[in-house]
């Protein structure tokens, strides 16, 4: 992972020893074909509704075609699904595309998104927000007002725990969100306890909130920020 000053040691969360995901390597798991796989996915009953449904299955259709396993190079401890969007493993992406595949875990586990997120992790807590699926390296330095968020890991997972009652899963998240919360307490507030982001850290790039945020904080304290904060 690329550090700004190599040589310069930043202190060390110690909850970050407790993630598990960072010793961890991958090993090589299949999924079904799309055609299998329909019939692990919930069925739509929409008789008035065809194309609704027909809408439906090609929504599936696309996520399989896209779902991939780490490339060797990567780091990456799980398969996942690709944004397909561009080279790069999102934070934003793929804490939403989690909510999708909630729908889909009897199929493929679609968690394995979060888990490379985890296994990337800096020894201060520091999770950037895009990492390239090719090296597995950090896009950006850490203290780059762009580099990380949005938080909301943290309700990723309750939302996955709530659907699937996964008590194991639960414990073995729990180091690395706290870990990832305090840096953010430490290097994203104001001493006022608010939050700040930008429009990219927010994955609100082009919000007309805050003027000429895009890649920076413009001094405010950013109500989403601080909410997902809250979560």
């Amino acid at each position: 992972m690329p550090q700004p000053h190599p040589k310069f040691e930043r202190p060390s969360d110690p909850l970050v020893a407790q993630n598990p995901f960072r010793q961890q390597s991958y090993a090589a798991q299949t999924w079904p074909n799309f055609a299998a796989a329909k019939a692990m996915l919930p069925r739509p009953i929409l008789p008035e509704q065809q194309k609704w449904v027909t809408l439906y299955w090609r929504a599936w259709e696309l996520a399989w075609k896209n779902l991939s396993q780490p490339q060797p190079a990567s780091g990456f401890v799980a398969n996942y699904l690709d944004a397909a969007s561009d080279a790069y493993l999102f934070m934003w992406d793929s804490a939403f595309m989690t909510q999708f595949g909630l729908y889909g875990r009897r199929a493929f586990n679609f968690t394995g998104n979060l888990d490379n997120l985890y296994a990337k992790q800096h020894e201060d807590g520091f999770i950037c927000r895009q990492i390239d699926l090719a090296t597995g390296e950090d896009f950006f330095y850490p203290f780059d007002p762009n580099s990380t968020g949005p938080n909301i890991l943290a309700w990723a997972e309750w939302r996955n725990y709530r659907f699937t009652g996964d008590d194991g899963r639960l414990a073995k998240i729990f180091a690395p969100l706290v870990a990832y919360h305090r840096w953010c307490r430490a290097n994203r507030t104001w001493p006022s306890g608010f939050y700040w982001a930008t429009g990219h850290s927010s994955g609100l790039s082009n919000q007309p909130r805050v003027p000429n945020s895009s890649y920076h904080h413009r001094h405010w304290s950013w109500v989403d920020a601080s909410m997902q904060a809250s979560l």
